[in-house]
């Protein structure tokens, strides 16, 4: 009898031995798997995340390197308007803001579209902060120069570019820049 209490012992004790050291080998597993499979999520996020902010970058620098871009920003023409930020703008592309602004922080043209809703609204507040003579987004630079990325929101985050006003040969001084 207690032989058998022994080897009944002795064989709980391999069986508890083998079960905790399968269990921290599988639980280490799957603990990496899941670390790989996050940051690879993570990864594929930022990517997109890139890809967006250079094609609202690249949408800005076809709007900002025009004589008739130049031509408005400090003319503020209605033509303009009339003719290139039509509501079909924001259909056509992935943009919902678009913001024409002098360097002294005058406005020019602001225009918020709710693409759900297909319906103009208002400007975001917290955009706005930024879009002062210091704020980020009005920066003087370069001719070529571009900042993008994305402006964390209490509603969420936003991708945005802006780029400096120039002529279409860029050889002229910035007059403000454009903003979506």
């Amino acid at each position: 009898m207690k032989t058998l209490d022994v080897v009944t012992l002795a064989l709980l004790a391999l069986l508890l031995t083998a079960f905790l050291v399968s269990y921290r080998i599988l639980s280490q597993g799957f603990a990496d798997l899941e670390k790989s499979k996050v940051e690879s999520n993570i990864q594929c996020a930022v990517s997109a995340l890139a890809q967006e902010s250079f094609v609202i970058d690249t949408l800005v620098f076809y709007w900002v390197a025009w004589d008739d871009t130049y031509a408005f920003i400090e003319g503020g023409n209605e033509a303009y308007i009339d003719s290139n930020l039509v509501d079909a703008v924001f259909f056509n592309t992935p943009l919902n803001i678009i913001v024409y602004i002098k360097y002294d922080g005058e406005i020019v043209f602001g225009k918020a579209f709710a693409l759900n809703v297909e319906q103009e609204t208002a400007l975001p507040y917290d955009l706005l902060e930024h879009l002062g003579v210091n704020g980020t987004l009005l920066r003087r630079a370069a001719v070529e120069s571009s900042i993008r990325g994305m402006l964390l929101r209490s509603p969420g985050p936003m991708i945005l570019a802006s780029r400096p006003i120039t002529t279409s040969e860029m050889d002229q001084p910035v007059r403000g820049a454009v903003i979506m």
